[in-house]
Protein backbone atom coordinates (compact mmCIF):
# COMPACT_ATOMS: atom_id res chain seq x y z
CA UNK A 1 0.00 0.00 0.00
CA UNK A 2 1.30 3.35 -0.59
CA UNK A 3 -0.03 5.46 1.61
CA UNK A 4 0.98 8.39 1.01
CA UNK A 5 -0.24 8.75 -2.37
CA UNK A 6 -3.37 7.10 -2.00
CA UNK A 7 -4.06 9.58 0.96
CA UNK A 8 -2.69 12.69 -1.79
CA UNK A 9 -5.47 11.30 -4.38
CA UNK A 10 -8.02 8.65 -3.48
CA UNK A 11 -11.09 7.90 -1.71
CA UNK A 12 -12.18 5.87 1.34
CA UNK A 13 -14.77 3.96 2.56
CA UNK A 14 -16.74 5.54 5.64
CA UNK A 15 -15.31 2.65 7.65
CA UNK A 16 -11.44 3.38 6.95
CA UNK A 17 -12.53 6.96 7.04
CA UNK A 18 -13.29 6.85 10.58
CA UNK A 19 -9.92 4.70 11.56
CA UNK A 20 -8.06 7.13 9.57
CA UNK A 21 -9.20 10.42 10.72
CA UNK A 22 -9.40 8.77 14.33
CA UNK A 23 -5.25 8.84 14.19
CA UNK A 24 -4.92 11.97 12.76
CA UNK A 25 -7.45 13.36 15.38
CA UNK A 26 -5.19 11.58 18.20
CA UNK A 27 -2.31 12.71 17.49
CA UNK A 28 -3.02 16.02 17.02
CA UNK A 29 -3.63 16.85 13.04
CA UNK A 30 -7.35 16.64 12.40
CA UNK A 31 -8.14 16.27 8.74
CA UNK A 32 -11.50 15.33 8.64
CA UNK A 33 -12.83 18.84 9.42
CA UNK A 34 -10.85 20.37 6.17
CA UNK A 35 -12.58 20.48 2.88
CA UNK A 36 -9.65 21.11 1.37
CA UNK A 37 -7.97 17.77 3.20
CA UNK A 38 -11.73 15.32 2.78
CA UNK A 39 -14.75 15.54 0.68
CA UNK A 40 -17.72 14.11 1.71
CA UNK A 41 -19.72 12.52 -1.21
CA UNK A 42 -22.33 9.84 -1.90
CA UNK A 43 -21.21 7.46 -4.84
CA UNK A 44 -24.44 7.95 -7.71
CA UNK A 45 -26.04 5.10 -9.32
CA UNK A 46 -23.17 5.01 -12.38
CA UNK A 47 -20.38 5.40 -9.97
CA UNK A 48 -17.42 2.58 -9.03
CA UNK A 49 -14.70 3.54 -6.52
CA UNK A 50 -12.64 0.93 -4.77
CA UNK A 51 -11.31 2.06 -1.41
CA UNK A 52 -7.56 2.96 -1.48
CA UNK A 53 -7.40 1.65 2.11
CA UNK A 54 -9.29 -2.10 2.08
CA UNK A 55 -9.95 -2.31 -1.50
CA UNK A 56 -13.65 -2.73 -0.90
CA UNK A 57 -15.73 -1.97 -3.40
CA UNK A 58 -18.11 1.36 -2.34
CA UNK A 59 -21.89 0.79 -3.79
CA UNK A 60 -24.02 3.04 -5.42
CA UNK A 61 -25.57 5.21 -2.50
CA UNK A 62 -23.42 4.60 -0.22
CA UNK A 63 -21.12 7.76 1.74
CA UNK A 64 -17.22 7.64 0.66
CA UNK A 65 -14.26 10.27 1.61
CA UNK A 66 -12.61 11.87 -1.07
CA UNK A 67 -8.88 12.62 0.11
CA UNK A 68 -6.08 15.14 -0.83
CA UNK A 69 -4.06 15.18 2.08
CA UNK A 70 -0.99 16.74 1.07
CA UNK A 71 2.14 14.86 1.39
CA UNK A 72 4.02 16.82 4.12
CA UNK A 73 0.81 16.61 6.16
CA UNK A 74 1.24 12.78 5.65
CA UNK A 75 5.22 12.81 6.51
CA UNK A 76 4.23 14.61 9.41
CA UNK A 77 1.99 12.36 11.03
CA UNK A 78 4.10 10.05 10.77
CA UNK A 79 6.74 11.74 12.37
CA UNK A 80 4.64 12.19 15.74
CA UNK A 81 3.41 8.47 15.22
CA UNK A 82 7.51 7.57 15.02
CA UNK A 83 8.75 10.33 17.39
CA UNK A 84 9.79 8.02 20.29
CA UNK A 85 11.69 5.73 18.09
CA UNK A 86 15.41 6.15 19.69
CA UNK A 87 17.62 3.40 18.02
CA UNK A 88 16.55 0.36 15.60
CA UNK A 89 18.60 -2.78 15.15
CA UNK A 90 19.74 -1.49 12.10
CA UNK A 91 21.93 0.83 14.32
CA UNK A 92 22.23 0.00 17.58
CA UNK A 93 25.03 -2.53 17.13
CA UNK A 94 27.26 0.72 15.44
CA UNK A 95 25.82 3.43 17.60
CA UNK A 96 25.31 1.71 20.85
CA UNK A 97 26.91 -1.76 20.75
CA UNK A 98 25.89 -2.11 24.76
CA UNK A 99 22.63 -2.33 24.36
CA UNK A 100 23.28 -6.10 24.33
CA UNK A 101 24.73 -5.89 27.92
CA UNK A 102 22.28 -3.88 29.41
CA UNK A 103 19.26 -6.42 29.27
CA UNK A 104 17.05 -3.29 27.71
CA UNK A 105 14.61 -4.51 25.67
CA UNK A 106 12.37 -3.11 22.67
CA UNK A 107 9.95 -3.74 20.20
CA UNK A 108 8.77 -5.25 16.71
CA UNK A 109 7.82 -1.82 14.71
CA UNK A 110 4.57 -3.87 14.44
CA UNK A 111 4.11 -4.18 18.08
CA UNK A 112 5.01 -0.04 18.34
CA UNK A 113 2.72 1.06 15.63
CA UNK A 114 -0.17 -0.36 17.44
CA UNK A 115 0.94 1.08 20.75
CA UNK A 116 0.94 4.36 18.77
CA UNK A 117 -2.61 3.59 17.98
CA UNK A 118 -2.19 2.74 14.17
CA UNK A 119 -5.22 0.63 13.10
CA UNK A 120 -4.72 -3.16 11.97
CA UNK A 121 -5.62 -1.90 8.18
CA UNK A 122 -3.08 0.83 8.13
CA UNK A 123 0.11 -0.47 9.99
CA UNK A 124 1.83 -2.26 6.49
CA UNK A 125 1.36 1.33 5.65
CA UNK A 126 2.73 3.54 8.99
CA UNK A 127 5.78 0.24 8.77
CA UNK A 128 6.85 2.06 5.45
CA UNK A 129 7.00 5.97 6.65
CA UNK A 130 8.19 5.65 10.14
CA UNK A 131 11.88 6.45 10.64
CA UNK A 132 14.56 6.02 13.36
CA UNK A 133 16.38 9.07 14.81
CA UNK A 134 19.27 7.60 13.25
CA UNK A 135 17.78 8.11 9.33
CA UNK A 136 16.74 4.40 8.85
CA UNK A 137 13.31 3.77 7.38
CA UNK A 138 10.61 5.20 4.78
CA UNK A 139 13.64 4.97 1.54
CA UNK A 140 14.84 2.09 0.27
CA UNK A 141 18.26 1.52 -0.21
CA UNK A 142 20.02 2.72 -3.48
CA UNK A 143 23.14 3.52 -5.11
CA UNK A 144 23.81 6.92 -3.46
CA UNK A 145 22.04 5.54 -0.03
CA UNK A 146 23.43 2.11 0.67
CA UNK A 147 22.50 2.39 4.22
CA UNK A 148 18.95 3.48 3.79
CA UNK A 149 16.11 0.88 4.49
CA UNK A 150 12.34 0.57 4.63
CA UNK A 151 11.07 -1.70 7.40
CA UNK A 152 9.84 -4.53 8.17
CA UNK A 153 6.97 -5.17 10.86
CA UNK A 154 9.36 -7.45 12.73
CA UNK A 155 12.39 -5.13 13.28
CA UNK A 156 13.44 -4.48 16.52
CA UNK A 157 12.78 -0.79 17.52
CA UNK A 158 13.69 0.91 21.00
CA UNK A 159 12.00 3.64 22.56
CA UNK A 160 13.18 6.81 24.89
CA UNK A 161 10.59 4.60 27.41
CA UNK A 162 12.94 1.57 26.63
CA UNK A 163 16.03 3.51 27.48
CA UNK A 164 14.53 5.70 31.19
CA UNK A 165 12.63 2.68 32.18
CA UNK A 166 14.05 -1.02 30.86
CA UNK A 167 15.20 -3.26 33.76
CA UNK A 168 15.13 -7.01 34.06
CA UNK A 169 11.80 -6.90 36.18
CA UNK A 170 11.45 -10.98 36.49
CA UNK A 171 14.87 -11.66 37.15
CA UNK A 172 14.53 -8.99 39.86
CA UNK A 173 11.39 -10.91 41.08
CA UNK A 174 13.32 -14.25 40.88
CA UNK A 175 15.79 -12.60 43.23
CA UNK A 176 13.05 -11.26 45.54
CA UNK A 177 12.10 -14.68 45.85
CA UNK A 178 15.40 -16.20 47.03
CA UNK A 179 14.13 -13.85 50.42
CA UNK A 180 10.51 -15.06 50.13
CA UNK A 181 9.21 -12.18 49.14
CA UNK A 182 6.33 -11.75 45.96
CA UNK A 183 7.38 -8.87 43.25
CA UNK A 184 5.72 -8.59 39.99
CA UNK A 185 6.92 -7.45 37.31
CA UNK A 186 3.78 -4.72 37.68
CA UNK A 187 4.29 -3.54 41.09
CA UNK A 188 8.22 -2.40 39.55
CA UNK A 189 6.70 -0.82 37.27
CA UNK A 190 3.87 0.99 39.11
CA UNK A 191 6.88 2.38 41.73
CA UNK A 192 8.60 3.68 38.85
CA UNK A 193 6.07 5.85 38.06
CA UNK A 194 5.26 6.41 41.48
CA UNK A 195 9.40 8.03 41.82
CA UNK A 196 8.73 10.14 38.88
CA UNK A 197 6.59 11.74 40.93
CA UNK A 198 7.48 11.26 44.26
CA UNK A 199 10.93 10.65 44.20
CA UNK A 200 11.57 11.27 47.57
CA UNK A 201 8.96 9.27 48.88
CA UNK A 202 9.60 6.31 47.66
CA UNK A 203 9.95 4.73 50.96
CA UNK A 204 6.12 5.36 51.63
CA UNK A 205 4.98 3.37 48.43
CA UNK A 206 4.60 -0.51 49.71
CA UNK A 207 7.24 -1.98 46.50
CA UNK A 208 9.99 0.46 47.94
CA UNK A 209 9.62 -0.89 51.33
CA UNK A 210 9.53 -4.06 50.14
CA UNK A 211 12.44 -3.62 47.93
CA UNK A 212 14.60 -1.98 51.33
CA UNK A 213 13.61 -5.37 52.69
CA UNK A 214 15.02 -7.48 50.41
CA UNK A 215 18.17 -5.91 50.63
CA UNK A 216 18.32 -5.90 53.95
CA UNK A 217 17.58 -9.55 53.89
CA UNK A 218 20.70 -9.61 51.30
CA UNK A 219 22.54 -7.80 53.75
CA UNK A 220 22.36 -9.63 56.86
CA UNK A 221 22.75 -12.94 55.02
CA UNK A 222 26.01 -11.89 54.09
CA UNK A 223 26.06 -11.84 50.32
CA UNK A 224 27.53 -8.43 49.64
CA UNK A 225 31.21 -8.45 47.79
CA UNK A 226 33.99 -7.87 50.45
CA UNK A 227 37.06 -5.97 48.86
CA UNK A 228 39.89 -5.93 51.35
CA UNK A 229 42.47 -3.26 52.22
CA UNK A 230 45.17 -3.35 49.18
CA UNK A 231 43.06 -5.35 47.33
CA UNK A 232 42.11 -3.43 44.70
CA UNK A 233 43.19 -0.60 42.60
CA UNK A 234 40.36 2.01 41.45
CA UNK A 235 40.76 5.25 38.95
CA UNK A 236 39.15 8.04 39.23
CA UNK A 237 39.12 11.22 36.97
CA UNK A 238 38.09 14.64 36.01
CA UNK A 239 37.57 16.54 32.76
CA UNK A 240 39.02 20.22 32.48
CA UNK A 241 39.91 23.07 29.62
CA UNK A 242 43.11 21.83 28.36
CA UNK A 243 44.37 24.34 29.62
CA UNK A 244 42.92 24.74 33.01
CA UNK A 245 45.58 23.82 35.86
CA UNK A 246 45.99 20.30 37.04
CA UNK A 247 43.39 18.95 39.59
CA UNK A 248 44.94 18.39 43.30
CA UNK A 249 43.96 14.79 44.86
CA UNK A 250 42.03 16.04 47.00
CA UNK A 251 39.50 17.83 44.03
CA UNK A 252 39.48 14.22 42.83
CA UNK A 253 37.46 13.18 45.58
CA UNK A 254 33.10 12.75 45.59
CA UNK A 255 31.98 16.39 45.24
CA UNK A 256 31.12 17.91 48.89
CA UNK A 257 27.72 17.94 50.52
CA UNK A 258 24.93 19.87 48.83
CA UNK A 259 27.38 20.48 45.59
CA UNK A 260 26.97 17.04 43.71
CA UNK A 261 25.37 16.67 40.19
CA UNK A 262 22.42 14.33 39.88
CA UNK A 263 23.94 10.43 39.70
CA UNK A 264 23.30 6.83 38.86
CA UNK A 265 23.38 6.29 42.44
CA UNK A 266 23.26 9.76 44.09
CA UNK A 267 19.97 12.08 44.38
CA UNK A 268 21.69 15.69 43.36
CA UNK A 269 23.95 16.88 46.56
CA UNK A 270 24.19 13.59 47.79
CA UNK A 271 28.03 13.02 47.70
CA UNK A 272 29.12 9.72 46.00
CA UNK A 273 32.75 8.34 44.97
CA UNK A 274 32.23 6.81 41.32
CA UNK A 275 35.30 4.80 39.96
CA UNK A 276 36.92 2.57 37.81
CA UNK A 277 38.82 -0.23 38.11
CA UNK A 278 40.47 0.82 34.63
CA UNK A 279 42.20 3.72 33.79
CA UNK A 280 41.49 3.08 30.24
CA UNK A 281 37.68 3.13 30.99
CA UNK A 282 37.99 6.62 32.24
CA UNK A 283 37.63 8.50 29.19
CA UNK A 284 34.37 6.68 27.90
CA UNK A 285 32.77 6.94 31.29
CA UNK A 286 33.66 10.90 31.48
CA UNK A 287 32.98 11.85 27.54
CA UNK A 288 34.91 14.87 27.91
CA UNK A 289 34.50 17.38 25.09
CA UNK A 290 37.02 18.12 22.07
CA UNK A 291 38.37 20.56 23.93
CA UNK A 292 39.30 19.02 27.08
CA UNK A 293 42.07 16.97 28.63
CA UNK A 294 41.05 14.72 31.60
CA UNK A 295 43.19 14.54 35.19
CA UNK A 296 43.43 10.66 36.48
CA UNK A 297 43.64 9.46 40.21
CA UNK A 298 45.16 6.16 41.07
CA UNK A 299 43.48 5.18 44.68
CA UNK A 300 44.22 2.17 46.86
CA UNK A 301 41.33 1.24 49.65
CA UNK A 302 42.65 1.30 53.35
CA UNK A 303 39.37 0.99 54.68
CA UNK A 304 39.72 -2.29 56.36
CA UNK A 305 37.24 -4.33 54.06
CA UNK A 306 34.35 -2.75 51.66
CA UNK A 307 30.91 -4.24 51.95
CA UNK A 308 29.66 -3.78 48.51
CA UNK A 309 26.10 -4.65 47.03
CA UNK A 310 27.05 -6.49 43.80
CA UNK A 311 24.64 -5.93 41.36
CA UNK A 312 25.94 -8.38 38.55
CA UNK A 313 27.02 -10.69 40.72
CA UNK A 314 23.56 -12.45 41.95
CA UNK A 315 22.19 -12.23 38.55
CA UNK A 316 23.78 -11.18 35.64
CA UNK A 317 20.75 -9.85 33.69
CA UNK A 318 20.03 -7.59 36.74
CA UNK A 319 22.55 -5.18 35.04
CA UNK A 320 19.28 -3.84 33.47
CA UNK A 321 17.83 -2.85 36.42
CA UNK A 322 20.33 -0.44 37.27
CA UNK A 323 20.60 0.65 33.65
CA UNK A 324 23.28 3.85 33.43
CA UNK A 325 22.67 5.05 29.76
CA UNK A 326 20.53 7.74 29.94
CA UNK A 327 18.82 10.03 26.64
CA UNK A 328 18.15 12.82 28.81
CA UNK A 329 20.48 15.59 29.19
CA UNK A 330 19.26 17.79 31.58
CA UNK A 331 20.59 18.10 35.42
CA UNK A 332 17.56 16.19 36.70
CA UNK A 333 17.44 12.75 34.78
CA UNK A 334 14.60 10.16 35.70
CA UNK A 335 16.45 7.64 34.38
CA UNK A 336 18.12 7.72 37.62
CA UNK A 337 15.50 7.78 40.09
CA UNK A 338 15.19 4.07 40.25
CA UNK A 339 18.59 3.82 41.46
CA UNK A 340 19.13 7.04 43.45
CA UNK A 341 16.39 5.26 45.57
CA UNK A 342 18.44 1.62 46.01
CA UNK A 343 21.84 3.30 46.49
CA UNK A 344 19.81 5.60 49.32
CA UNK A 345 18.86 2.23 50.67
CA UNK A 346 22.21 0.46 50.32
CA UNK A 347 23.63 3.34 52.63
CA UNK A 348 21.26 3.24 55.29
CA UNK A 349 21.43 -0.46 54.81
CA UNK A 350 25.20 -0.24 55.80
CA UNK A 351 26.76 -1.18 52.53
CA UNK A 352 29.54 0.82 51.62
CA UNK A 353 28.98 1.17 47.75
CA UNK A 354 27.57 -0.88 44.82
CA UNK A 355 29.73 -2.40 42.44
CA UNK A 356 28.74 -2.79 38.72
CA UNK A 357 29.50 -4.29 35.35
CA UNK A 358 30.96 -0.91 32.76
CA UNK A 359 28.16 -0.34 30.27
CA UNK A 360 30.40 0.91 27.67
CA UNK A 361 32.46 -2.12 27.70
CA UNK A 362 31.01 -2.71 24.45
CA UNK A 363 32.27 0.80 23.01
CA UNK A 364 35.15 0.60 24.53
CA UNK A 365 36.40 -3.01 24.43
CA UNK A 366 37.67 -2.91 27.68
CA UNK A 367 36.26 -5.24 30.43
CA UNK A 368 36.10 -3.30 33.52
CA UNK A 369 33.97 -2.85 36.51
CA UNK A 370 32.55 0.51 38.08
CA UNK A 371 31.91 1.24 41.80
CA UNK A 372 29.85 3.84 43.43
CA UNK A 373 31.20 4.38 47.30
CA UNK A 374 29.20 6.15 50.06
CA UNK A 375 30.75 7.74 52.62
CA UNK A 376 34.30 7.92 51.40
CA UNK A 377 37.25 9.90 52.47
CA UNK A 378 40.43 10.38 50.72
CA UNK A 379 43.16 9.50 52.98
CA UNK A 380 41.21 7.62 55.47
CA UNK A 381 39.04 4.67 53.55
CA UNK A 382 40.97 5.84 50.21
CA UNK A 383 44.81 6.33 49.79
CA UNK A 384 46.04 8.15 46.61
CA UNK A 385 48.97 5.76 45.33
CA UNK A 386 50.55 8.15 42.49
CA UNK A 387 50.35 11.04 41.45
CA UNK A 388 47.40 12.53 39.29
CA UNK A 389 48.23 12.16 35.54
CA UNK A 390 47.14 14.46 32.57
CA UNK A 391 46.20 12.93 29.18
CA UNK A 392 45.16 14.73 26.01
CA UNK A 393 42.60 13.31 24.02
CA UNK A 394 42.49 12.20 20.61
CA UNK A 395 39.07 12.20 18.93
CA UNK A 396 38.63 10.56 15.07
CA UNK A 397 35.65 11.84 13.56
CA UNK A 398 34.49 9.74 10.00
CA UNK A 399 31.96 11.25 7.90
CA UNK A 400 29.61 9.40 5.33
CA UNK A 401 27.29 11.52 3.41
CA UNK A 402 23.82 10.63 3.36
CA UNK A 403 21.04 11.44 0.87
CA UNK A 404 18.47 13.49 2.22
CA UNK A 405 14.75 12.85 0.71
CA UNK A 406 13.47 15.59 -1.24
CA UNK A 407 9.72 16.08 -1.41
CA UNK A 408 7.47 13.63 -3.33
CA UNK A 409 5.59 16.08 -4.21
CA UNK A 410 8.28 17.22 -7.06
CA UNK A 411 7.58 13.56 -8.19
CA UNK A 412 4.05 14.25 -9.11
Amino acid sequence: MDLIFELHSGVVCTSCGTKLFGLFDYHGKPIANYEKYVQDLQAGVNDEFVCSLCEDHIQSWQNYHKLSVPYDVTWTLADIIGSDIQQCEHCMSIEMPFIVDTGIIGRSVGEYLHEAHVPDELVPAFVDLVLCKCGYGREPANGNNPEAGIFKQTDEVFTHRDFLLSFDGKSFSQFAKKYNVTLFEDDLLDFKNHLKKSPLFGSDHPVGITIYKILEEHFKHENYTVVKQGEQTLYRGRAHDSLAKQFEYHQLGAAPLGKSSHGRYNAIGVPVFYAADQKEAIPYELRPKYNQSIDIGTFQITKKEFKLFDIGHFDSHFIGFFNEITLDESNYKESYLLPNFIGACCNKIGYDGVVYKGVHEGTSKIPYTNYALFNMEIELDLTPSAKVETYDLTFNISMQKREVKKNLEHHF
